[in-house]
């Protein structure tokens, strides 16, 4: 669990939604936090005035012109047991991220874990991008290629402001291992304002999925469709693959529409999702798969917030399980934070389980450093 660089891109994206909408994923390009381009008043510093008159991008992130380099990580405590044994407390998570520009209108990011739950990391993102001059033109351009997060309403792991994931992108059916929350390969290509409008996106993927076993199965395809309209944000996404699970492969989709409202110091985010998978265990068998969730979200003054979330999935089983998790955060200076949560499992019993997570980023670029 990460919010990237600073829990204040959050504040932002509660308090000034026009620019908010923007800023995460400018924070996740660049790695600068968002107090680097906003004042604690919602104006803008003179980097974030440079970054809005060159078109939405910032072609050099430190002054002279070095890669931008972070380290972050968390310790987390969970009263739940391990089922492996790990200790109840571990240093949970350790990453190494760096962004910089190549040449002109290209740049490139990387991000690695030398720890993920408490054990040996992986590559989480390894790409490069070619963004077109006009960013904010209703005809802008970016082209991505390398290892990615799929682009989904809201992102999986370093926006997450809980130690609960998401139960849909980590929803997987029967021996098809592909979920939403793993990386992939792939090249994206998107086209429109991402900020303020209307924004298409086409993906090629590599049909394989991280430690599976599985080998790939030729390319998969994913299409998004976005549209911002004020305070509100409406996501559209399908998903189609193919795996080799058994005697008969699998063939599937996935398929979701998502919409935000961001309203002062209040945002609720809802997402649904539907699949279809013709032969998940490898027999031949067709299973449905369904689920989704509903999350609010409160500012409390410039440091702390609330938030709340009930999930819900349907792996085509016949069992339902749902999670309500409520928790709270705050920002610790410039370089910490700590948040405390209650998570009510059905699974298919209920349990309770507290989780508390104190985490820390340094880097070398302008702004808060905590995320």
């Amino acid at each position: 669990m990460k919010y990237l660089l600073v829990t204040a891109c959050a504040i932002v994206a509660i308090a000034a939604p026009e620019c908010a909408r923007a800023t995460p994923q400018f924070a996740k390009e660049t790695m600068l936090s968002c107090d680097a381009c906003h004042t604690a008043k919602m104006g803008l510093t003179p980097l974030g005035r440079g970054f809005q008159h060159s078109s939405y991008r910032l072609m050099r992130l430190t002054r002279d012109g070095a890669p931008a380099l972070a380290l972050r990580g968390q310790a987390a405590y969970t009263s739940e047991p391990d089922p492996t044994g790990l200790s109840k407390l571990i240093v949970d998570e350790v990453d190494y991220l760096v962004a910089g520009q190549i040449a002109g209108n290209f740049t490139y990011f990387g991000e690695v874990y030398g720890l993920d739950g408490g054990r040996n990391g992986a590559g989480r993102e390894a790409w490069i991008q070619y963004a077109s001059p006009r960013q904010r033109s209703p005809h802008a351009f970016r082209a991505t290629l390398g290892l990615v997060t799929l682009p989904l309403p809201l992102e999986p792991e370093a926006f997450r402001e809980t130690n609960q994931h998401y139960a849909i992108w980590d929803q997987a059916v029967g021996a098809n291992p592909f979920t939403f929350f793993d990386p992939h390969n792939a090249l994206w290509l998107t086209y429109g304002n991402v900020a303020h409008g209307t924004s298409i996106s086409a993906l090629a993927v590599q049909a394989r999925d991280k430690q599976s076993g599985l080998t790939s199965d030729g390319i998969d395809r994913m299409f998004t469709f976005k549209h911002v309209a004020g305070p509100i944000v409406l996501d559209a996404y399908r998903y189609d693959g193919k795996r080799p699970t058994g005697t008969i492969g699998d063939v599937f989709r996935r398929q979701g529409f998502g919409a935000s409202l961001y309203a002062g110091r209040f945002a609720i985010n809802a997402v649904t999702q539907s699949g279809l998978d013709l032969s998940p265990s490898g027999d031949g068998i067709p299973m449905t798969s369904s689920g989704g969730f509903l999350q609010g979200r409160y500012q409390i003054g410039s440091r702390s917030f609330a938030i709340g979330r009930y999930d819900g999935v349907e792996d085509g089983s016949g069992s339902f399980d749902r999670a309500l998790t409520i928790g709270a955060g705050t920002r610790i200076g410039s370089r910490f934070r700590l948040e405390v949560e209650d998570v009510m499992d059905h699974h298919p019993s209920t349990k309770n389980t507290l989780n508390v997570v104190f985490g820390f980023a340094f880097a070398d670029v302008g702004g808060s450093q905590a995320y």
